[in-house]
């Protein structure tokens, strides 16, 4: 094979089971794919056949030596799945994305330059926008049903502004991510002792912009993400997420790393500095305000 598509999942779900029947759609066939779940369950029955070679890995089987922790992590998940890979080239998908038939060529085309490439996901934001476009994919027949609802689903978003161009690594977003396999060896894979959410992804942007492998977005590879969250698990995603940023800046003790993505000065004077009626106020306005005030808070208070 060409080229291997790597999934990691916690357990199998719904989505999931219609992305691997979409996958059927591709204009490109020459890929596998691996399923790689890390929630150490075993069950994994598809009602339809693939068109493509299709390998479900448990995660329980490859310990190797590392803590439960790591081995449920999506970093495990796709360190694994590079290594059971024998294609030149990897592309990585989030578990909850719907792939254009032209997904793998349009990786395809500029991997052969010896880059990295990310793809645009498309996002279901609205619980509502979710299931319509779920209850769409359900009638889903042909190729051509499914590029449909990558016009139709999001007519309202244009794309045509969006040129390919050069990526700093703070933008190496897996959830739809492609590079040649040797790249991701050379490099050192993900790092496992990412455990929580967040970061792991970029970690390995780091590594690679250093190695001076360029990073390329390209808006015609398309996904989309079914994935609306409530401000609730947003909330937590980012509290997690000051772990894994304090850990990504220990590793390296650069400062550069926290201008980058945002940590300066200002953010503290915007976050740190307001008064107490003033925070309080904001917060009764926009929970998202309360969810970026404690982010920035816990990580100035202990940097």
């Amino acid at each position: 094979m060409n080229l291997s598509i790597i999934i990691p999942t916690l357990g199998i779900n719904e989505v999931l089971i219609k992305t691997l029947y979409l996958l059927n759609f591709q204009e490109n066939k020459d890929f596998d794919v691996f399923v790689v779940d890390t929630s150490l369950n075993s069950d994994f029955c598809l009602p339809f056949e693939t068109e493509y070679k299709l390998n479900y890995v448990n995660c329980n089987n490859y310990f190797k030596g590392l803590g439960k922790d790591e081995i449920r992590t999506k970093a495990f998940a796709r360190n694994l799945g590079i290594h059971l890979s024998k294609s030149k080239y990897i592309l990585f998908i989030d578990s909850d994305m719907i792939p254009h038939p032209d997904l793998v060529n349009e990786h395809l085309k500029l991997l052969k330059f010896d880059v990295a490439v990310v793809g645009l996901e498309l996002r279901t934001i609205l619980l509502i926008e979710y299931q319509k476009i779920k209850a769409y994919l359900d009638g889903v027949k042909t190729k051509t049903d499914l590029e449909k609802i990558f016009v139709y689903s999001f007519s309202n978003r244009s794309r045509k502004v969006l040129k390919r161009r050069k990526l700093e690594w703070y933008k190496f977003l897996t959830g739809n991510l492609s590079a040649k396999r040797e790249f991701f060896i050379k490099t050192g894979m993900f790092d496992t002792s990412f455990v929580f959410y967040g970061f792991e992804d970029l970690e390995l942007g780091y590594r690679f912009d250093k190695l001076g492998i360029d990073i390329i977005f390209n808006p015609n590879a398309l996904t989309i993400h079914m994935h609306p969250l409530p401000i609730e698990k947003r909330i937590e995603n980012k509290i997690e997420s000051v772990k894994n940023l304090r850990r990504f800046y220990k590793k390296y003790e650069n400062k550069k790393i926290l201008e980058k993505l945002g940590i300066n000065f200002y953010s503290k004077l915007i976050y740190g500095y307001l008064p107490e009626f003033l925070r309080k106020n904001l917060c009764r306005l926009n929970k998202d305000y309360l969810t970026n005030y404690n982010f920035w808070k816990a990580w100035n208070t202990k940097n």
